[in-house]
């Protein structure tokens, strides 16, 4: 065997290429000692259904229900079949609780207990729980866990129990509008617990919004004291929160924010369903902002155009360098005509990558105006950069 094949990550990459067939995988395994442990590590590397895993214990500890499709622990698993079942977990990488079905309720309890403080997922990196059993698995230990995707955040204390120490990226997936307590409590769960101290990346999108839940009457409105507990997440390099809330954030106060987070990338608000208000921040906060994260490479906010009537100074005259990369979008945002030069020339000295939008939101009259608006500051920009 060529001494390439004995490097336990090159065979990794190659066998990455057969994870649609466990087969071949499993056959891998058995081949040849240089194999047995790279290529479980693939076939295992990424689980979605808590089946295979009773599958590999003897076949007196569990059952299968025909009549309900799942499996079932016929009785308490001892501490060896605990220890066959961890030298698979150690392998699982990312975890999935969509179709833990296959096991009933009382074998998930089991599964989500064991009767040891050893870690069941020692090498876990990625968890996405949305499941029934989203708050017994969020309370299990998983030390190096570093990506969490949620699906409900309506649970409450959803992130109180949690012990994950390394977590550096958290995205809940909202499938309704969340109140003004549930937004509150989910992210108390992030500041009062270890997550606080070592997340970087922290995304809420909303992706439907049947109205008004939880008792609340009118439009729900972001405000500053609605994300000042993230001002405590200093190590913030991502923050992409997207709502059906209308967005009240006026120049100062986006600049209070971002000042908490001096290693910010991107900066987005509502990209989607946009702001609907006239507030956001000054072309003159751009700069600022510019200025207190140095490493900026996008940001999605409505910029507050009015009095703009003159480009006075750019990131070069301050002496900025910004990442060739950067990319501003502007998202709902009103203008006026006599705005529309000044803008145009500020936007071409602040990025190659100019994009307006405006959500379904903004309907009216006074929205086509501006959006025309920005279309001709759009189009002016561009003319301008692809003269220089």
């Amino acid at each position: 065997m060529h001494k390439v094949l004995q490097i336990q990550e090159i065979l990794q990459n190659i066998f990455s290429h057969c994870w649609w067939s466990p087969t071949s995988l499993a056959a891998l395994a058995t081949t040849c000692r240089t194999f047995k442990e790279p290529a479980p590590d693939v076939l295992w590397r990424k689980l979605d259904d808590p089946s295979p895993l009773a599958n590999c214990l003897p076949e007196a500890s569990h059952h299968s229900q025909a009549d309900l499709e799942c499996y079932s622990f016929s009785r308490s698993l001892t501490l060896i079949e605990w220890g066959i079942l961890r030298s698979y977990t150690r392998r699982i990488r990312s975890l999935s609780d969509e179709s833990w079905h296959t096991l009933d309720w009382g074998s998930v309890r089991s599964f989500l207990n064991p009767p040891t403080t050893e870690p069941l997922f020692p090498n876990l990196c990625v968890l996405h729980a949305g499941g029934f059993n989203i708050q017994h698995l969020l309370s299990m230990p998983f030390p190096s866990l570093v990506v969490l995707h949620v699906w409900d955040i309506a649970k409450k204390d959803l992130l109180s129990q949690t012990r994950l120490p390394a977590i550096t990226d958290v995205t809940a997936y909202i499938e309704s509008c969340p109140s003004k307590q549930r937004f509150s409590s989910f992210m108390d769960g992030i500041l009062t617990t270890t997550i606080g101290r070592t997340i970087q990346k922290l995304t809420l999108e909303e992706l439907e919004c049947p109205g008004v839940l939880d008792g609340e009457d009118g439009v729900r409105v972001f405000k500053f004291e609605d994300l000042q507990p993230c001002m405590a997440f200093s190590n913030f390099h991502r923050i992409y929160l997207d709502l059906s809330w209308d967005v009240d954030l006026t120049d100062s106060e986006l600049l209070a924010l971002a000042s908490a987070w001096p290693h910010l990338e991107a900066f987005v608000i509502n990209m989607v369903w946009g702001w609907h208000t006239q507030g956001g921040l000054t072309p003159n906060g751009v700069l600022q902002l510019f200025q207190t994260c140095r490493s900026l490479s996008l940001i999605a906010l409505a910029i507050d155009t009015r009095g703009y009537t003159e480009f006075r100074e750019s990131p070069a005259s301050l002496g900025l360098t910004l990442p060739p990369t950067f990319s501003i979008r502007v998202l709902d945002s009103l203008i006026e005509e006599e705005s529309v030069l000044a803008i145009a020339a500020f936007l071409a000295g602040i990025t190659p990558h100019p994009y307006f939008s405006f959500s379904a939101g903004c309907p009216g009259s006074a929205w086509d105006d501006c959006k025309k608006r920005w279309y001709d500051a759009y189009e002016r920009a561009n003319n301008a950069l692809s003269q220089r």
